[in-house]
């Protein structure tokens, strides 16, 4: 099966696999603001999608082409899984002198680039919340 680039998935795209017009809407919408924030092929958006939009109960054709459609010009074998960038530094760290981490201020940076994801990540889901609330 070919998939579709995430920005080129349509909401009747999704209605047939399975979902309800509106379900298949808000999840349009919901999708459509990650795209405008993070782009359509970037590993912050399959992580957005993947942690903010996909759940168990969705179909797994929808998991698949949202996958896809994430990975669409990466290649024919994309990454199956991306570490948070603190736990590759803090793997890394093991390995290597933890003062020679710390003195290259590479794991404050990181650590800093981690909280600042995830400051954004609460503040995308407080969006979230309110677009839905208010339509």
């Amino acid at each position: 099966m070919a998939y579709q680039a995430l920005d080129c998935i349509t909401s009747s795209d999704i209605e047939a696999l399975g979902l309800p017009s509106e379900v298949a809407e808000r999840f349009y919408q919901n999708l459509n603001e990650i795209i405008r924030n993070y782009s359509s092929a970037t590993p912050e958006t399959w992580q957005r999608v993947s942690k903010h939009l996909l759940e168990p109960d969705l179909p797994f054709s929808l998991h698949q082409m949202m996958y896809y459609g994430c990975y669409k010009g990466f290649g024919p074998d994309p990454p199956a899984w991306i570490p948070d960038p603190l736990v590759a530094v803090l793997s890394l760290a093991r390995r290597r002198d933890p003062e020679e981490v710390v003195s290259n201020n590479v794991f404050v940076s990181l650590r800093f680039q981690s909280f600042k994801t995830e400051l954004e990540d609460v503040e995308t889901d407080l969006e979230l919340l309110c677009s839905l609330e208010m339509g």
